[in-house]
């Protein structure tokens, strides 16, 4: 009957071990912090894992309740990852699977539908959505997000009506001059970036007006 349980025990350090894997990007990546319905949220680490063979986003994040004497559901389950598709043409929302809740000292199973809890002990085989946080209370884990098969650019975290932009941390130098600007250089930029600079952010508006202007002006063709 130890066997099981050893064999459990091993699986939870491993997924800890994983969520915790250096990243290639280490440092370079930042989150900007937001603050929702008096709550805090501050990122740090962001970092790309491997995570049963899909390659996954981590990222650290830090909750603190801000209100005089009233708690807040922080809905973890609800929170979004965003992106777009490897072609552009839509963006993309995906939510984080695992939370490593420090403050637990437990990995829960994250969930759009799942419930809400407080304390460790009420914890079980449904996924939870929401943890309870108290007034002036600090929670603190480790968010897992597993990407799709295809994507570019991943941009922001998102709760509610917040985000916070994901961002390189030093801006890049882009090998585009005004005067070559064409929708089709800037696509080629875009769609082999995986986390934006400033500069892609710019690059990608100006995409989105040329494939604007492109859709509007294509029809009057005929009329020449």
């Amino acid at each position: 009957m130890e066997v099981p349980v050893m064999h459990k025990r091993l699986s939870i350090m491993a997924v800890i071990l994983l969520i915790f894997v250096p990243a290639v990007y280490g440092s370079s990546l930042k989150v900007s912090s937001f603050e929702e319905n008096s709550i805090q949220f501050l990122f740090s680490n962001l970092r790309f894992v491997d995570y049963n063979g899909v390659r996954s986003l981590s990222v650290d994040v830090e909750t603190k309740v801000q209100t005089s004497f009233l708690f807040r559901e922080i809905a973890f389950g609800e929170m979004k990852l965003l992106m777009y598709s490897a072609d552009l043409a839509s963006e993309i929302e995906v939510h984080p699977t695992l939370f490593n809740s420090i403050t637990l000292g437990t990995i829960v199973n994250l969930g759009v539908s799942g419930k809400t809890i407080k304390e460790r002990q009420e914890i079980g085989e449904e996924p939870i959505k929401a943890i309870k946080v108290d007034s002036g209370k600090t929670h603190i884990g480790t968010l897992l997000f597993k990407l799709p098969a295809t994507y570019t650019m991943i941009t922001a975290l998102s709760y509610n009506k917040k985000q916070g932009a994901i961002r390189q941390a030093t801006n890049l130098y882009l090998n585009i001059t005004a005067d070559e600007m064409n929708i089709n250089k800037i696509f080629n930029e875009l769609v082999v970036t995986e986390i934006p600079t400033e500069g892609h952010m710019v690059l990608l508006d100006i995409y989105k007006k040329m494939k604007e202007f492109t859709n509007l002006n294509e029809p009057l063709k005929a009329a020449w």
